[in-house]
């Protein structure tokens, strides 16, 4: 695994376990380096509404008997997804665009078109866990049933896989994974900070059939293996790759000095010119003075 990241198919439930106990922590402490803005919330506030109200209020009851999905409590509207988005733009990277994009959408279109998604989502025949005894693959069924909801989401302005992701894990944190990047570079890409990520419907399925295949593993949910990515990747980053950009800075800040010690060179060189032109007043003077020999 890259930058010492451990690895999701070696990591056994006690390890999961110790990772999952530092996530409250390092978002507490990031949430303190950042700051707020006067009437913005917190970092640690979005991530309450994120992890704790929002499934609350929006998830999908699994819990029948015959395995089948209750609709949520409450219906999801504009105003929360602004929430969640402002969530994801605080906790991950930063893209200027996106809050205006979403917000342009019309509320309506917003609620029903969520409303769409989540009937497809549940709808489909792969979006309840399969029977004990049956060869049907869990993970593919997952992946199949995420993306039959991405389709429906993604209709709507500045919702791409990733920003749709993250609404289906609010309504299902117990089998959908949001499409992070400390998700798919863990479970996908090796533990490598670097790699590239195109954030397409085709890495979603990818991190969602890995995502299932873990957390069947190891017993535990979409959304608890989700903060252990972050928390693996961002320990990673201080550990392991991060201390290579700082290296690579002090590197041109070097540079950038030896560029700057020419500076010296030509005031000594302004000395020689002044040295010169005295030399060459001394010649000549010593020519008018052999002329006035001569004459």
């Amino acid at each position: 695994m890259g930058g010492g990241a451990p690895s999701p198919d070696a990591l056994t439930r006690d390890q999961f376990d110790a990772l999952l106990a530092q996530y409250p922590p390092l978002v507490e402490s990031i949430s303190k380096a950042k700051g707020s803005k006067p009437g913005q919330k917190t970092l640690q506030q979005l991530d309450r509404f994120r992890y704790v109200d929002a499934p609350a209020a929006f998830s999908i009851a699994t819990n029948n008997e015959d395995g089948s999905d209750d609709p949520p409590r409450s219906s999801m509207t504009l105003d929360d997804v602004k929430l969640l988005v402002e969530w994801k733009l605080r906790h991950g990277k930063f893209r200027p665009t996106l809050m205006s994009l979403v917000s342009s959408n019309p509320a309506p279109l917003v609620s029903s078109t969520i409303s769409s998604a989540l009937s497809a989502y549940r709808s489909s025949s792969s979006a309840s866990p399969s029977p004990a005894g049956t060869s049907s693959d869990p993970s593919s069924a997952a992946a199949a049933a995420a993306s039959a909801a991405l389709d429906a989401l993604c209709k709507l302005r500045g919702i791409g896989p990733a920003t749709a992701s993250l609404l289906l894990s609010v309504h299902d944190p117990r089998r959908a994974p949001f499409f992070s990047d400390e998700a798919f570079l863990w479970l996908c890409a090796a533990g490598n900070p670097r790699a590239p990520i195109k954030y397409s419907a085709k890495e979603y399925r990818g991190l969602a059939e890995r995502a299932a295949e873990v957390a069947t593993r190891l017993g535990v949910s979409a959304l608890d293996l989700e903060k252990v990515a972050y928390v693996v990747m961002k320990r990673s980053d201080s550990s392991g790759a991060g201390p290579k950009e700082p290296a690579s800075k002090k590197t041109v800040t070097k540079v950038d000095t030896k560029v700057e010690k020419p500076a010296p060179k030509r005031k000594t060189e302004a000395k020689g010119v002044g040295i010169n032109k005295d030399a060459s007043t001394t010649a000549a003077s010593g020519v008018r003075r052999s002329k006035r020999l001569k004459s």
